[in-house]
């Protein structure tokens, strides 16, 4: 009797689970199921509601339209710009904080990492003046700064993973006669590719999503990335394109999923800090 009693009780609580993971799944794909039933209705509007018809309308207006067709070129060349930067400066700025000893080597680094603790907006000012001195209110200044703001988080990443890699990997590679530039790429890189990913990725990612900086830096909307273009084509001539609208939004999210698909296996390995310990 006491055990058909457990397993009621369990079957009760495994329904009570899957009610509550089913409503919890509901609200979280609402506003996801919304944005496609409204991008493929060509006459979308704010309300939820399965179209009478669908049309691929909106879609090819995102990629048809001059403006929307630069501003997604525009995201692509600021965020793969910005994390190929970031990525190049940490690969040979991380190796002396890992591997050499000089004075106010923690304080450099742990400096670095505080100061992006700063929220963006205390960095504006600052950042915006030296886009102007030196003529970078464009696309190559939103890269330069958000560059500025991910090197830390990648300095930190990628030294913790040159910290993992024995040095007597090093001291065979320059009995070969390897430099240092050679023992970077040939067996400390390797080695630390998974660390390398998830800074690329993060950076990526960080940089797609990015609205104040791009917003405040670029002034020529031929400049814009897709986030402001998003955001200045609410009420554009006048009226909301509700249709337009979502096909852009689910055109915007695309990209970050799928780099995300495309890196995941090194993406669990470098986030869980896998290497090979000394």
């Amino acid at each position: 009797m006491w055990f058909n009693r457990g397993l009621n009780r369990e079957k009760i609580s495994l329904v009570i689970n899957y009610v509550l993971l089913s409503i919890i799944a509901i609200f979280w794909l609402s506003p996801f199921t919304w944005l496609i039933l409204t991008s493929i209705d060509p006459h979308g509007t704010s309300a939820f509601k399965l179209p009478e018809n669908t049309t691929l309308e909106h879609y090819f207006l995102v990629f048809a339209g001059s403006s929307s067709a630069r501003w997604v070129l525009n995201s692509v060349l600021i965020s793969a710009g910005s994390a190929t930067m970031v990525l190049a400066v940490i690969i040979f700025a991380a190796y002396p904080f890992s591997r050499m000893q000089f004075r106010g080597k923690n304080v450099i680094l742990w400096g670095l990492v505080l100061i992006r603790i700063i929220p963006l907006s205390a960095f504006l000012l600052p950042l915006f003046l030296f886009c102007v001195r030196f003529g970078l209110l464009n696309p190559m200044g939103v890269i330069v700064a958000l560059s500025m703001l991910n090197i830390p988080f990648g300095l930190l990443l990628i030294k913790n993973f040159y910290d993992t890699i024995p040095l007597t990997y090093e001291e065979a590679a320059w009995v070969d006669g390897a430099g240092i530039m050679k023992t970077i790429f040939k067996v400390l890189l390797p080695i630390a590719a998974p660390g390398a990913v998830v800074v690329w990725f993060m950076t990526f990612t960080g940089a797609w999503n990015e609205f104040m900086l791009p917003f405040v830096l670029l002034r020529n909307p031929d400049f814009w990335p897709m986030s402001v273009g998003l955001y200045n084509s609410f009420g554009l001539h006048g009226s909301v394109n509700f249709g337009f609208l979502s096909a852009f939004s689910i055109v915007y999210a695309v990209p970050s999923v799928l780099v995300f698909f495309l890196l995941r296996k090194n993406l669990v390995s470098g986030l869980s800090g896998a290497g090979i310990k000394g």
